[in-house]
């Protein structure tokens, strides 16, 4: 039997392995910043997505 991946999704898993990489292991210790700003207290009712990760969904959308 035949594990190996196939050729498109071998290269899918290298995109989504650059893409975390190069743009979200960057900003991560950004969006920890910000979701204990946001929440400082620990009440976590009034939850709201960072920015940074709107800004990645823009780059993830943008890059296919």
């Amino acid at each position: 039997m035949d594990f190996q991946p196939s050729p498109r999704s071998a290269e899918l898993t290298q995109r989504v392995r650059d893409f975390i990489r190069q743009r979200i292991k960057p900003v991560e210790a950004d969006y920890w910043h910000a979701v204990r700003e946001a929440a400082p207290d620990g009440d976590w009712s009034n939850w709201q997505v960072p920015s940074v990760i709107e800004e990645l969904k823009a780059a993830a959308r943008a890059e296919g």
